[in-house]
């Protein structure tokens, strides 16, 4: 049933996903009413996914495949991608013949370039040159330079990095996954220590120092399940929110290095369970009136899009608006598509083999996404995560898991909202995130 989801509050209430409304339905209405939607076809909605080829939104650049933390859940396996046990780091020389492809294909450029790794503080002085590459090539054709962002654990952050971030107007988002305990389990050094102290005092030490303030990104995995207890994910979320962090990212891991921290079907009741609580704290943070608030985009995204009836299926365009440049010199759609299926091609490489990935995704949304309710109000989706949990009667990955979460939790609390007649202040508390959110280069 991918065209209404049932919230049963005190009435039946229907989420139509064709028009993006919230129905009022009588309880002996709902099944006639799901039979005239099949039976006039209302569902077919023929979407595909948008594609803009102008400009390329996202170009990830894995700068070396070196990392100085070992975390258990990392899917890249430290940055060893390839499994070559030899240091690499990306080569200039080489990334500046692919970086002229890029502006080729995409003659207005790029959206916004992200450093990954391996661990790219690590090669911070190669990041500054890249960055300076991509900048003459821009003013040589007369167009806007990208938006800059590192995704980092943080640990090697220093004064003078923390000067040339701020020159170049880059993004910092490093990797902090809550209280000590949990954090120390599972982001531990190459000593088999924890990180935490060392990373809540990089955060202390430079946040008032950033031009854009430093982002967080928060791994839910097995180790929160265990230290799962009623009202958790406040205590979890004042800790970030006490060294300074404000806007940040949460994600449900997956493919997970060490197995034993992804999520299984047996521990389903409790994540979603947390996810419930992520959801609450986040929109009684809308609702508190202060301006210092904790903000979350993807549940302000889903807010927002249930507000204006807004059904539009995106995709990230892997392939297409989205491309990887490893550090050994591959070009892959995306950093979830690194292995030799979906390779593109090489930094030499005067085109990249696109078309296979289009007819990927478009095939995976046919077979996957048009299947799902709530497909129109997901905004963080991915066609080719592997499928390894069951809910609500079929198999999906952990990425879909999470963003069903979300949504269902978002609409059933829309729904007690509009009740109570606090929809005016969440629209309240949505302007003072905007305006947070202001201060940030965030993409």
């Amino acid at each position: 049933m991918n065209y209404v989801q049932i919230l049963q509050d005190s009435e039946y209430k229907v989420y139509y996903t064709q028009s993006g409304q919230i129905l009022k339905i009588p309880n002996d209405r709902i099944n006639s009413l799901i039979d005239k939607i099949e039976k006039e076809k209302f569902t077919d909605t023929g979407i595909e996914p948008f594609i803009k080829t102008h400009k390329l939104r996202k170009l990830a650049i894995l700068i070396n495949n070196s990392c100085n933390l070992r975390c258990g859940y990392c899917y890249m396996d430290y940055g060893n991608i390839s499994g070559n046990s030899t240091s690499v780091s990306i080569d200039l020389n080489h990334l500046r013949i692919a970086l002229e492809n890029v502006f080729r294909l995409y003659e207005e450029g790029i959206e916004y370039i992200q450093f990954f790794g391996g661990e790219p503080l690590l090669d911070f002085e190669k990041l500054e040159s890249i960055i300076h590459i991509v900048n003459e090539l821009c003013q040589k054709r007369n167009i806007s330079c990208p938006n800059y962002g590192i995704v980092t654990n943080g640990i090697s952050l220093t004064e003078n990095m923390v000067r040339a971030i701020n020159e170049n107007n880059v993004s910092l988002t490093i990797s902090i996954d809550g209280p000590k305990e949990i954090h120390d389990a599972v982001r531990i050094n190459i000593t088999g220590h924890g990180s935490f102290i060392k990373v809540k005092d990089v955060v202390e030490q430079y946040q008032h120092k950033m031009k854009n303030p430093i982002i967080y990104e928060m791994t839910i995995n097995n180790e929160h399940v265990k230290h799962y207890e009623d009202g958790a994910v406040k205590r979890w979320m004042d800790e970030v929110k006490s060294m300074g962090l404000q806007v940040g990212i949460i994600c449900l891991v997956e493919n997970s290095k060490d197995n034993s921290l992804n999520i299984t079907e047996q521990e389903l009741s409790i994540v979603e369970k947390i996810y419930q609580e992520i959801v609450d704290y986040f929109i009684d943070e809308l609702l508190s009136g202060k301006e210092n608030i904790m903000v979350n985009t993807q549940i302000i995204e889903i807010i927002q899009n249930i507000s204006k009836k807004q059904c539009q299926h995106r995709t990230c365009g892997p392939g297409l608006t989205q491309l990887t440049f490893t550090a050994d010199g591959s070009v892959a759609p995306c950093t979830y598509m690194l292995e030799d299926i979906y390779k593109l091609g090489d930094f030499s490489s005067e085109m990249w083999q696109s078309e296979k990935v289009t007819q990927l995704v478009k095939n995976e949304f046919r077979s996957k996404c048009k299947k799902c309710w709530a497909t129109n109000l997901c905004n963080n989706f991915c066609y080719i995560r592997k499928e390894n949990i069951q809910y609500e009667g079929r198999n999906i990955s952990s990425k879909c898991l999470a963003n069903l979460l979300l949504i269902k939790r978002v609409l059933s609390r829309i729904i007690i909202l509009q009740k109570e007649g606090k929809i005016a202040k969440i629209n309240a508390g949505i302007r003072r995130c905007n305006k947070i959110l202001g201060r940030y280069n965030v993409k």
